[in-house]
């Protein structure tokens, strides 16, 4: 686990071990970025055009087809994979630790998968065996266009909605609600408007805000924080499924979950992180590691009218510490975490190339309370 994904070691062809997220809401194999120690052999490929979320332009990338991939002792021989010519998605910087890419339906189609978030295991069952646990509780699933789907009720603004969304595991956030032709939301005053993801057409954009309650299979959580993209970015993706938003690994980490994709069926279990406070980064800044062998933190993006913003932070600033505690000795995740105050004040150090010299400055500011 590396914050809330999830991170498997994956062998392609006669490949070098390699980093792959697993991220239910992808069908084929993607490969973002390859590093200097990274050996891989890819089948017959050729150029193609993909179209996801983001409002920007088609990505332009390689289809390789009839490749092999091995997980521990799990082997599919018959593998599509996307190479991807621009690393857009930065996700190594991003998480602070090695990631090529993503794998998703199609290595685990066939079989059932268990994921325990407490124990950071990942079991992958012959459904023809599998009995599902009596104290799971069953949640419908469809699965359509090699994608996984559930309903849940939101409540927001006092009114009740029954959701069609995508589980995906590889979206960050606890719940996208997306506006479109055939349902709208009224997004709560108090909200931020934000960097919310990288899809493969472009940033995505839009507000981030408490709802009054969601319910998933049963469970109720109070006042989860929900993102509200923005309808334009992801217009044609949503359009084209009819889904009202996803549920992401911030509130499906709070469950044991199995994934039943021969009989269409879903089964989760509350664990120890189920009542965990649900949490942003409300000061407006995203930050990478450069050299992931070096304690260095950068601010690599920096949203407008944003706390930090005015605050008078800068993208290129140096993070030397948080609320006076040195990140010398942290991961970029646990820097990350120190950002997501509930509300109140936080106090920032920074270092910052002024001209030929560096400057240190100290920088304290108060944060957006959602």
């Amino acid at each position: 686990m590396i914050g809330t994904n999830i991170i498997v070691p994956v062998r392609i062809n006669s490949s070098t071990p390699l980093n792959f997220i697993f991220d239910t809401g992808i069908r084929h194999t993607i490969i973002t970025e390859l590093w200097p120690q990274d050996s891989l052999d890819l089948r017959y490929a050729r150029e193609v055009v993909l179209y996801g979320l983001g409002d920007g332009e088609p990505l332009s990338t390689y289809l390789s087809t009839l490749n092999s991939m091995k997980i521990e002792s799990l082997r599919v021989d018959t593998i599509s994979l996307y190479a991807l010519k621009q690393n857009i998605f930065q996700l190594s910087k991003h998480l602070g630790s090695k990631i090529n890419g993503m794998i998703g339906y199609d290595m685990i189609k066939d079989h059932v998968v268990k994921i325990d978030y407490i124990k950071k295991l990942m079991y992958l069952y012959n459904p023809d065996t599998f009995k599902v646990p009596s104290s799971f509780r069953e949640v419908p699933i469809t699965i359509e266009d090699h994608k996984a789907y559930m309903t849940a009720d939101v409540t927001l603004s006092g009114q009740e909605h029954k959701v069609k969304l995508l589980v995906d595991t590889g979206a960050e956030l606890a719940l996208w609600l997306v506006n479109s032709n055939f349902k709208h939301y009224e997004i709560p005053e108090k909200s931020i408007y934000t960097y919310i993801g990288q899809g493969l057409n472009g940033e995505i954009f839009g507000s981030v805000a408490r709802i009054d309650q969601a319910e998933i299979g049963g469970y109720h959580f109070k006042k989860p924080i929900v993102a509200f993209p923005d309808s334009v970015a992801i217009e044609m993706i949503i359009s084209s499924n009819e889904r009202d938003g996803t549920i992401g690994s911030e509130l499906l980490r709070r469950f044991h979950v199995i994934i039943d994709y021969p009989d269409s069926s879903m089964y989760i279990k509350r664990n120890s992180h189920y009542n965990q406070r649900f949490t942003y980064n409300t000061t407006g800044i995203e930050i990478v590691q450069p050299y992931q062998n070096l304690p260095f933190f950068e601010i690599a993006e920096l949203w407008d009218k944003s706390p930090a913003a005015d605050a008078g932070l800068k993208v290129g600033d140096k993070i030397e510490s948080i609320d006076g505690q040195s990140v010398s000795n942290l991961s970029l995740i646990q820097v990350k975490d120190m950002l997501r105050k509930p509300s109140g004040k936080i106090k920032l150090a920074v270092t910052r190339q002024v001209g030929e010299e560096l400057v240190r400055e100290k920088i304290k500011f108060k944060l957006f309370k959602l």
